[in-house]
């Protein structure tokens, strides 16, 4: 009963805020995306046709406030493409009408910029990545509470999030269950120049995590950067972990005849156990260990561009063409992606 009286206020507040808006910008995405899979699990290689569709909506409600929507398809917190085909499944077009089926409100929120240095946010929120990779709530995932973020000139950008993440498979804003079981604070700083630091506290359900993270640029060469890498998910009472320390770079900026906008990343990466809620239901999508242990990945990312004045070729410059490859030493696991993006 409770949820149903919690979504008919929601419905009605919205319906005002929608009623009175001053404007309503409307804005999306769809991706379709190739990706071809091998684990040690596998007795072949899975490949799957897969398909995102993403709806914004934004409006001005007054008094500096703005509500955001954001709708899109996926089954689960950590996902947002469902399947047009499958290579596993034994009818492989099955899951196809998962895209329609699955569309549906996961972010509904209030902002509001009270000042020149701090911002408000009360709903279901979009998550915020940071510089976490692997430990990150995935992008497509929801906190539904209240933020306050704060930029600070001597301390740096201060984060508070309380809410909840409750019903990790059920996408939709009203029926989800709430409870209060996520608070994060994190403060993020430049040191000096070349080095960028993240510190925070999670807790999430019954446990507490102490989060780390940093980014330090190394000039090689005259324009030319190697960023190294490092992030580590502490649980406090255990300390079990998953770390992660590499080097990433843009290879079209170390090597001037590179033909495409070409990212490259070398991790080595550590998962002590999965027997943690923090680990084994909020992944970190395609950076994440699938296992406890350690393994070396790398991951190359690519976006395509084509020049030209024909109708195909003005196209192909309208939408985003990308891959992602990556490959775990160890375990030899491999996964290709390519994706398609057109913006609308």
């Amino acid at each position: 009963m409770s949820k149903v009286v919690i979504s008919f206020l929601f419905c009605l507040s919205v319906f005002f805020s929608w009623a009175y808006a001053d404007a309503i910008n409307i804005s999306g995405e769809s991706t379709t995306r190739i990706r071809f899979s091998e684990t040690s699990s596998d007795t072949d290689t899975r490949s799957r046709l897969q398909e995102n569709i993403i709806l914004q909506l934004e409006a001005e409600v007054g008094g500096g406030w703005k509500l955001i929507g954001v709708l899109s398809n996926g089954d689960k917190f950590n996902s947002q493409f469902d399947n047009l085909y499958d290579s596993n499944d034994e009818n492989e077009f099955d899951q196809a009408a998962n895209v329609l089926s699955n569309f549906s409100l996961r972010n509904i929120y209030l902002r509001n910029q009270i000042s020149q240095s701090t911002t408000i946010e009360m709903g279901s929120l979009q998550t915020r990545r940071g510089l976490q990779r692997i430990n990150a709530l995935e992008k497509s995932g929801w906190i539904d509470g209240v933020r306050v973020l704060h930029e600070s000139d001597s301390l740096g950008l201060i984060s508070f999030t309380a809410g909840s993440i409750e019903d990790t498979q059920e996408t939709s804003v009203f029926s989800r269950d709430l409870d209060l079981n996520y608070i994060e604070v994190k403060l993020r700083k430049e040191i000096f120049q070349n080095l960028l630091t993240e510190v925070g506290f999670e807790k999430y359900n019954d446990d507490h995590f102490l989060a780390l993270a940093s980014e330090y640029e190394i000039e090689i060469a005259s324009g030319k950067v190697l960023t190294v890498i490092a992030e580590s998910l502490i649980e406090i009472e255990t300390h079990e972990h998953k770390s992660s320390i590499g080097v990433r770079a843009n290879l079209s900026d170390l090597f001037e005849k590179v033909p495409l906008n070409m990212r490259v990343e070398f991790r080595h990466n550590k998962m002590s156990t999965r027997d943690v809620d923090r680990f084994r239901l909020l992944p970190g999508g395609f950076w994440s260990p699938n296992q406890p242990g350690e393994y070396a990945t790398f991951v190359l990312r690519g976006d395509f561009e084509v020049k030209g004045e024909s109708r195909f070729a003005r196209f192909m410059q309208e939408t985003s063409w990308s891959f992602r490859v990556r490959h775990e030493y160890v375990t030899n696991d491999n996964r290709i992606e390519f994706n398609f993006t057109k913006k609308f």
